[in-house]
Formats: structure tokens, sequence, C-alpha cells
């Protein structure tokens, strides 16, 4: 899922992921993903309205259901895989 790759990319880059920062309109994410605006448009609103998701604006989201969030990913951010976790914590 798109969302899960921003999620991914800031915590590779160490920004904080309260919020997932959209750094592409919506019509740009439409065609980087392959799909049309109104249906990016009806994705997001989807993701809303089933709690899983709260839009602050149409540049921040933030993930308020992390479980239903993971299941419709097919499971959560892969920390040691971005690299963002020190040696001692991966080590622990």
């Amino acid at each position: 899922m798109f969302l899960q790759l921003i999620e991914q990319l800031q915590i590779a880059r160490g920004e904080a992921t309260l919020e997932i920062h959209l750094r592409m309109d919506r019509s740009d994410i439409g065609e980087y993903i392959g799909i049309t605006l109104p249906a990016v448009s009806r994705a997001f609103r989807s993701l809303a309205e089933q709690g899983i998701i709260k839009l602050r604006n149409r540049g921040h989201v933030r993930i308020v259901d992390r479980r239903a969030f993971e299941e419709i990913v097919g499971g959560p951010v892969d920390l040691q895989a971005t690299g963002s976790l020190s040696r001692s914590q991966r080590e622990q």
C-alpha cells in the first residue's frame, strides 16, 4: 500500500511517523500507483470512514487503527528492514 511505503521511507530517513506526510497531491499519487484520481480519493475516504486513518489535511495522514491498517497492507512496517533501528535495539 502506498501509505505503508511512505511511512517506511519516513522511518528510513529518521523522521517522526506520528503522521504520514504526503509530498504528492492525489493526482500524482494516482499516476504513481496507476489508478485514477477518483479511485485515490475513494480509497482515502474509505479508510477514513472505517476509522483506520485520520486526515488532518490533504498532506498529512495519521494511522489511528494500526491493527486494521496492517491487516490491509499485509503486516507491520518492518523497522529492521529499513535500517532505522540502532544496532543495540536490533540485538534486544
